[in-house]
């Protein structure tokens, strides 16, 4: 019986830490309390971009170009940028960077990350390994987002069958690994995106 109920407790405990997190369970507040209704308030975005085009050069291709916007990007202090480029032809470029001009960012350092996905048959193929790309970041301020990306021995995975479980990549069979130089550009205000 005292194993059970030492069992019950364990699980009380472990319920009231995730549930209700630390505060309650060591008695101190959080860092950070909202005032009420403000909970879930978003902050307005420093800029909104609208129209943007990227470039994707693999070996001695021609340059894949992404000449659109995914939707619009965003500018958010500290957050930092985040744009989505696409082509007509399923590719797509994802950049985080973060906000020059005001030192590193503790969630990107002194660079951004990119990833890169595309449509294939029907399957959704992604780089799964963002440390593969330097991305250097030449503006990301309220009048645009400008960079490029040197990438080294990229694989393409399934996005969809990757394993969260493991955190190891479903490579793609038959693809080889790929080395890309990549260039971004998005401008605040209106423009094409969709």
């Amino acid at each position: 019986m005292g194993r059970r109920a030492g069992g019950v407790a364990v699980v009380a405990v472990a319920l009231a830490f995730l549930t209700a997190g630390c505060q309650y369970l060591f008695g101190f507040p959080p860092v950070a309390i909202p005032p009420p209704g403000d909970e879930f308030a978003m902050p307005s975005p420093l800029a909104t971009f609208g129209s943007g085009q990227a470039t994707i050069a693999i070996g001695k291709d021609a340059p894949i170009r992404l000449d659109k916007l995914a939707a619009p990007g965003t500018l958010y202090q500290p957050m930092g940028a985040e744009v989505n480029f696409r082509s007509t032809d399923g590719w797509y470029l994802k950049v985080s960077a973060p906000v020059t001009g005001v030192g590193s960012s503790p969630l990107f350092g002194s660079g951004g990350f990119l990833q890169l996905d595309r449509i294939v048959d029907g399957q959704h193929w992604t780089t799964a390994d963002p440390s593969r790309c330097i991305v250097t970041v030449d503006q990301a301020d309220a009048k645009g987002l400008r960079g490029h990306a040197d990438c080294k021995g990229l694989r393409w995975s399934d996005a969809l069958g990757n394993s969260f479980t493991s955190l190891q990549p479903t490579y793609i069979k038959g693809q080889d690994s790929f080395d890309a130089v990549i260039t971004f550009e998005a401008s605040s205000g209106s423009g094409q995106s969709g």
